[in-house]
Order: structure tokens, then sequence, then C-alpha cells
């Protein structure tokens, strides 16, 4: 939506189709983290990033550990926290993993300038 406008425009397609993933948002960019259940490839564990900067989707790299059901939080200065879910062999997960900008990085340049932390997991 442009603010100035009030007008609502389409975003370009996802690079993959995805049925039942985790999103969250940032002042700039859509996260949105595939729960194995790509579309036309079951099975496939992947994430992307819409940045409004460049209007287009950009892979995001590999989480740490695989997850289906997840949820996802947006932290300040640009994180995002990813959290439990099922683990590809249908146990619940504990664990936890933070998507961060790498070092130098300013906002943009699609899903190479992100990296995955392991995080605290949950009690």
């Amino acid at each position: 939506m442009d603010p100035s406008t009030g007008r609502v425009s389409p975003l370009p397609n996802m690079l993959n189709a995805r049925k039942w993933p985790a999103s969250v948002t940032t002042e700039n960019e859509i996260f949105v983290f595939s729960d194995g259940m790509v579309l036309d490839s079951p099975g496939v564990y992947s994430s992307e990033v819409y940045e409004a900067s460049s209007g287009r989707w950009s892979p995001l790299p590999l989480m740490i550990e695989e997850r289906t059901l997840c949820a996802a939080v947006s932290i300040a200065n640009s994180s995002v926290l990813v959290i439990g879910g099922i683990g590809r062999n249908q146990v619940g997960l504990r664990s936890t993993e933070l998507l961060t900008q790498l070092a130098g990085e300013g906002g943009g340049g699609g899903g190479e300038k992100w990296q995955w932390r392991p995080f605290s997991p949950m009690n």
C-alpha cells in the first residue's frame, strides 16, 4: 500500500507457492517461511523475502532446522525470530532461530544479505 495515496497494488508472485506458511512483516520486508508444503515440491523447505525497495522476492538461506507449522515474530532492528513447529521427524520443536542481516549490510540486497543464528530454545 502506498500511504500517500491509500492505493493498494498487487505484489509479484512469490518464488514458490506454499501451503500454510508462517509469515511476518517489517517496515520494508515481507518474510515467508515454508512449512515443507511447497506446492509442486512437497518436502521442500524454503523461505523468501519481499523487499519493497526492489519490488521483488528473493530466496533466503535455509533454516538451521527444517520445521513446519512454526510461528514468526518481527524483532526490532531487522531481525525475525522463528519459533517451534514440527520437525522433519514429526516431533514438536522447542528450538528457535533468529534471521539477521549480515554485518555491514544495510537494508535491501535480496536473500543473500541474511543469515540464520541459533537462539535460546523455548522452555
